[in-house]
């Protein structure tokens, strides 16, 4: 067999050569794809950091100072963290770099808002309208329902000091004005018959014979004396034999009147109320909350239906030490001075209740939105852009409202259309 037949006849031997080098050319491509993907893959990445990060040559960016402040009182600032002297809040950052702030405290503090800009167009078909924050001389005032009452240091119950029939009756309607001493009824009393029987006799036994010192004559009659005293009838004797009469005792008003000519009455019976409508009482109701707003002597002014061009003037005279606990009021008095006796027991009265004057920054009360959580205002930055604030209420002034942290003078706040753009700003703000 020659070398030709003995190559045919070999178990594939050269077939088998050119497939392994056929693998290993399909290995080699596949090596050189990798690497050049690598390649291509590392070398962006390599230059977006290298335009990422700044030359070696190029200037450091200004070294960032980290301060903290209050969000209620921006003025605390200080280099490490606490809590605020003024209001006890945790401090939050305030980053500022090259001198410049880069903090919103705004957002930090009210994350669920968002600064808003209006166009100027919307901004008059909305009816957009803004006030300066401003400083001035305010007063703590309230204004409440009460009701007029007779002064209890001017009003006197009236009664007979012994039993007997009424025989004449001088104040018999109710309103009627007495004066001091005037009578008002005359009764008689057989207690003071007997009594008057009694001083008759011994002042005839003196008057037969010559009181000694040791004399009883005289002792029975200063006895039967005193006892017509205790009994009301103080003229010794004077006047028909056991009958009484009823004096005012102050010059007033007859409130109310429970006798009639020809009853019988006795001591525990009430004859007369008379009162001096010449100062009377305004009874009024604090809520619980306003308590703190009111004190001893504060000026008020009263206010009445049947007489609505005149303004009546007192002094809160009394607060009561303690509180309704079903209503949650506290009632004070106020005492007002009413000699032409104008204002009537009964009548209701409206009541504004003046504090101390004081100096405060106020705001609009349109201006303020309370959502349960946050109180805040809307700045205007400028020209259609407002930014939502915290602030701290205080007192409220008629339309007015005390600004005791937040704001300062001069900045522009808000007074309108405040609803709508609240809502604009919690809407790109994410809140609800």
């Amino acid at each position: 067999m020659n070398g030709e037949e003995q190559a045919r006849n070999a178990p594939d031997g050269p077939v088998r050569k050119g497939r392994r080098w056929e693998v290993i050319a399909v290995i080699e491509f596949l090596v050189l794809l990798v690497l050049a993907l690598t390649f291509l893959i590392r070398e962006p990445s390599r230059e977006s950091s290298e335009q990422a990060s700044p030359a070696r040559n190029d200037r450091a960016p200004a070294a960032e100072k980290v301060l903290y402040t209050c969000p209620m009182h921006p003025e605390v600032i200080q280099d490490h963290p606490g809590n605020c002297p003024i209001c006890g809040m945790t401090l939050v950052k305030k980053t500022t770099a090259g001198g410049s702030e880069t903090i919103d405290h705004l957002l930090e503090s009210l994350p669920s808002l968002s600064k808003v800009t209006v166009p100027e167009a919307m901004m008059q078909r909305i009816g957009v309208r803004t006030e300066p924050v401003r400083k001035e001389t305010v007063a703590d005032e309230l204004d409440t329902v009460g009701q007029v009452v007779a002064d209890e240091t001017r009003t006197v119950h009236v009664h007979a000091r012994t039993s007997g029939w009424v025989t004449w009756l001088a104040a018999a309607q109710t309103g009627q004005k007495v004066q001091r001493n005037q009578v008002l009824l005359n009764l008689w009393s057989r207690e003071v018959y007997e009594a008057d029987l009694q001083l008759a006799q011994t002042e005839r036994m003196l008057k037969d014979k010559d009181a000694g010192p040791g004399d009883s004559s005289a002792d029975l009659t200063r006895s039967a004396r005193d006892r017509l005293a205790v009994m009301g009838k103080s003229r010794g004797g004077s006047g028909p034999a056991g009958m009484e009469s009823v004096l005012s005792p102050i010059t007033g008003h007859v409130i109310d009147k429970m006798v009639l000519d020809g009853h019988y009455v006795d001591p525990g019976v009430e004859l007369f109320e008379i009162a001096d409508l010449s100062k009377v009482w305004v009874q009024a109701e604090i809520y619980e909350q306003d308590i703190s707003k009111v004190l001893k002597g504060d000026e008020a002014e009263i206010l009445v239906e049947a007489i609505p061009d005149r303004v009546f003037r007192g002094k809160i005279a009394f607060l009561s030490p303690t509180l309704n606990e079903i209503a949650r009021t506290l009632r004070v008095r106020v005492e007002i001075p009413n000699p032409e006796a104008l204002l009537k027991p009964g009548m209701w009265a409206t009541v504004r209740i003046r504090g101390e004057t004081a100096e405060a920054l106020t705001v609009p009360f349109d201006a303020v939105v309370d959502n349960g959580k946050h109180t805040y205002v809307f700045v205007e930055l400028r020209n259609g852009e407002f930014t939502p604030r915290q602030v701290v209420a205080g007192h409220r002034f008629q339309d007015r409202v005390e600004i005791t942290s937040g704001l300062s003078v001069g900045e522009a706040v808000l007074s309108s259309a405040v609803f709508l753009i609240d809502a604009e700003s919690r809407i790109r703000g994410g809140g609800r």
